[in-house]
């Protein structure tokens, strides 16, 4: 079941330790309630696992197999069974499979274990004692800020040996009871190593609704007394093939999701009295939109005032035991406590605009999902995240993400994730609503070089101009450090890519909010610009790399595959390089673009003879989140064009001679000379070179 969430970075600062350490208390806070023993359920469909099944020992990871993956559910009864039968096929298995644990609410739901046995030789070895298990808080998200009081009960099984057989099963009795006995989930038919047999099984009264994903496995039905029983029974499914790189919002492996929910219309309905909050007035609320209204006389200011005030004066924290993972506590507490978590404090931003006499309401959405949110069956339980949705009296319509923090730009402009998908609460909706994100997540970096002389140092100066997404991003960066820090950070940067490099002032930054646009200012001396050529000795360089366009460049060994390739979007770079050089230098200008559906790239090399001024300019923006599986081939392609020009690297002989032969060799695609004036008149070269293949994996990391 998942409850709604919102991923918070925390940096390694001394309120980390402090999260440690309450990490370290919760771990230790045993649980109120026992683990319990009783005969399995009546009501199970049997399956039993093939003891002696065959595999190929070369796909086997961790050291086990499992022989049995067995889930079932009755939904009328509020039972949920499961049953893992697994084999040690290694002793490094043995650290994994001889633990044995099960989490569960003690508000609503109780765990019963069944049997723990294991199979050595033929003979059963009863492992089953209630005594033994220890029952502990563990709040695996609360490094979230999301403490759910879910406890886990842990089993550490003794005398385990390779070879071994464990096998064991337990229920969990108890739902939600907003569930109003409804359930949704989602489970796997196979996985990405050998696998026995999976069995899923769904008892319930009502039609069962269901979506497949990379299977066209069917369910079995059958009805026993008024109750629809459901089976997806899977022997030796083949192993799926694991992939780098795939999109997040799709499935890998075979999966299906089920709900006894009918439509979105009924999730609506669901959710409308969880939030009936939403036109209910509370003093200390409409105080603090008074004041909005004193210090906001227009409809955009106060939008944008409600929105500062729940982001940055409510912190984010999510105590959502039992009904609360899924029902938002009151404006007027979260509003009193200062504290919520996103349903909270989108139920919290809602209730102020209304108050504004603004149009809101709350928006279900799946943070990961994207368009797959559309295929599923309509349930409440996949949705993660609570934002909210608002309509001026223009008819204007906007998204807001309550929990974000620091946000710039106007009512209008604010940056919003690309979540393409959510579900709004309000009386009458019945299908989801797409959100589209205005954001172009834009990165432009302009380095200008000052080189004193041939072979000699240079000054730098590195003006970073940050948009939307990437401006909230900095702009949270650069308050949780110091600028002490930031400044090191920046200088460790670039002593990567250059020799005895150092920061000569601490860096500029200056952040327009309304534009939503940080810039920040660097500068630095770099006492040797020129290092030796590691292609060519007795040569030294002076090497350009876009190194602002590698993190969306960012691709795996590119080869035929199943998946779909995931692209980080929207998302665009720019990089330029302003080099001022100590002579002039006879350069031949040029520039180039490679188009598709997937990417657009551009560069261009122009040099001003009069300033003595050379201009490399690099443009890259990705046009789609994934490409697609069939296109892989032809999409690296496209890249090797990139790989091409990506980079420029001037380089000459140490000792000031030339060996034209030498010099105009082992440079297939481009080479270029280049005339040097001065008192003596010398002749060097400007090899106009893409970062060579030995490079690709640095450049596109």
């Amino acid at each position: 079941m998942l409850y709604f969430s919102r991923l918070i970075y925390i940096a390694l600062t001394k309120s980390t330790i402090a999260f440690i350490a309450l990490l370290f208390f919760i771990s230790l806070a045993s649980g109120q309630d026992k683990v319990h023993t009783a005969s399995s359920p009546e009501w199970i469909t049997p399956v039993e696992p093939n003891l002696n099944l065959s595999f190929d020992e070369d796909e086997i990871v961790e050291g086990s197999i499992f022989l049995l993956l067995d889930n079932q559910i009755h939904i009328s009864k509020e039972e949920i069974y499961t049953r893992r039968v697994t084999k040690i096929t290694d002793n490094v298995g043995i650290q994994s499979a001889s633990r044995i644990t099960a989490s569960y609410d003690p508000e609503y739901q109780k765990l019963i274990f069944h049997h723990i046995k294991i199979i050595r030789d033929g003979e059963a070895i009863d492992k089953l004692n209630a005594d033994y298990f220890q029952v502990m808080r563990r709040e695996l998200n609360a490094e979230n800020y999301l403490y759910d009081g879910s406890l886990s009960a842990t089993l550490d099984l003794s005398d385990v040996r390779r070879g071994d057989i464990i096998d064991y099963s337990y229920s969990i009795k108890g739902f939600n009871p907003l569930n109003n006995e409804n359930y949704a989930g989602s489970y796997y038919l196979a996985d990405f190593a050998p696998t026995g047999t999976v069995n899923v099984v769904v008892n319930s009264r009502d039609k069962l609704f269901y979506k497949n994903f990379n299977t066209k496995i069917e369910p079995v039905l059958k009805n026993k007394d008024g109750i629809n029983n459901y089976q997806w029974l899977v022997k030796n499914p083949e192993v799926a093939v694991f992939e780098q790189n795939v999109p997040y919002w799709e499935y890998e492996l075979p999966t299906v999701l089920m709900s006894t929910v009918a439509n979105w219309e009924e999730v609506v309905n669901w959710a409308l009295p969880l939030y009936k909050n939403k036109n209910v007035s509370f003093p200390e609320v409409k105080d603090q939109v008074e004041r909005i209204k004193k210090e906001h006389s227009n409809e955009s200011g106060q939008i944008k005032a409600a929105l500062d005030f729940v982001q940055n004066d409510i912190r984010y924290l999510g105590l959502e035991y039992g009904i609360s993972g899924y029902k938002p506590n009151s404006p007027k507490k979260v509003f009193d406590q200062r504290f919520g978590d996103c349903k909270d404090k989108s139920l919290l931003l809602v209730n102020m605009l209304n108050e504004l006499d603004i149009e809101a309401y709350p928006v279900l959405v799946n943070t990961m999902l994207k368009n797959t949110i559309t295929e599923l069956p309509a349930s409440h339980v996949f949705f993660d995240h609570c934002i909210v949705k608002v309509v001026d009296s223009h008819d204007n319509v906007m998204f807001y993400d309550p929990t974000a923090m620091n946000q710039g730009g106007t009512y209008s402009n604010v940056h919003l994730p690309d979540y393409r998908y959510g579900l709004v609460i309000e009386e009458g909706v019945t299908e989801l609503e797409e959100i589209h994100s205005k954001s172009q997540n834009r990165v432009s970096s302009v380095e200008e070089f000052t080189v004193h002389e041939i072979g000699g140092s240079a000054d730098l100066k590195v003006v970073t101009t940050y948009t939307d997404g990437e401006a909230d991003n900095i702009r949270n960066t650069l308050k949780n450090n110091s600028l002490s820090k930031i400044s090191k950070d920046y200088e460790n940067f670039y002593a990567n890519y250059y020799n005895q490099i150092a920061a000569t002032q601490k860096p500029e930054i200056e952040d327009d909010l309304d534009k939503n646009e940080i810039i920040v200012r660097e500068f630095y001396k770099i006492d040797s610009i020129w290092v030796p050529y590691e292609d060519k000795k007795g040569y030294i360089a002076m090497s350009f790399t876009p190194t602002n366009l590698s993190d969306i460049l960012y691709v795996d060994y590119l080869q035929e595959r199943k998946s779909n390739y995931y692209l980080p979007h929207p998302a665009s770079r720019e990089h330029e390089f302003i080099v001022n050089l100590p002579e002039p230098w006879t350069i031949i200008n040029e520039e180039n673009e490679i188009s598709n559906e997937y990417f657009y790239y551009d560069y261009s090399i122009k040099y001003n003879n009069l300033k003595k001024q050379l201009r490399l300019k690099y443009y890259f923006k990705n046009q789609k989140s994934a490409v697609n599986a069939e296109d892989i081939l032809s999409y690296a392609n496209q890249l090797d064009k990139i790989n091409q020009s990506f980079g420029y690297t001037l380089y000459i002989p140490e000792d000031g001679n030339l060996d034209l032969e030498a010099i105009s060799s082992g440079f297939g695609e481009k080479a270029a000379y280049v005339v040097l004036t001065g008192a003596g008149i010398l002749v060097l070269i400007l090899i106009i070179v893409a970062r060579n293949n030995r490079k690709q994996n640095q450049e596109f990391h």
